[in-house]
């Protein structure tokens, strides 16, 4: 439910394509413009397929892992105590590695794939997606970095010595 409830509230305060550049934004519009004659131009089996090509252009979003480490690199100053407390090495290291691990543990539940290995790890990383989660609305809502981690280190029994 965290993993779920991680991108719901991404697409609530980012939107569906937030790490996306202009340039993306722009060939993604024309593709649907073509999409769109090619469609008026069609018949039949044809139309069909063009009208469910063009959805899937329309909906087409960014991986999970793209999202969740967009998401940590926005609120990397807020996060990097508890990174600190369950890993070793960089944040930016460990930033991948959470993304990467967590797209594959999302993916493998969304599509009844259980067949990858949850190590001790992954509740590490459940546990910072959860802590990012509230990071995210609170900082949306107006709270402070500062206080963001105080209440992050509260409310997750954290015991991390913040200044």
């Amino acid at each position: 439910m965290i993993l779920a409830e991680f991108e719901r509230e991404f697409r609530n305060i980012y939107g569906q394509e937030a790490n996306r550049s202009a340039e993306f934004h722009n060939v993604k519009e024309l593709a649907l413009l073509l999409f769109d004659e090619l469609q008026n131009n069609s018949h039949g089996k044809q139309k069909s397929y063009d009208k469910e090509l063009r959805k899937h252009l329309a909906n087409h979003d960014n991986s999970y892992s793209s999202n969740v480490k967009f998401a940590m690199i926005n609120h990397i100053d807020c996060l990097i105590p508890f990174i600190r407390r369950h890993y070793e090495g960089s944040a930016e290291d460990n930033i991948d590695g959470i993304s990467s691990r967590i797209g594959i543990m999302r993916n493998g539940i969304a599509h009844n794939k259980m067949d990858f290995d949850f190590a001790p790890v992954h509740l590490s990383d459940i546990k910072i997606i959860e802590e990012l989660l509230y990071v995210m609305r609170l900082t949306d809502i107006g709270v402070t970095e500062e206080n963001c981690r105080h209440i992050i280190n509260e409310l997750f029994d954290e015991n991390i010595a913040l200044s």
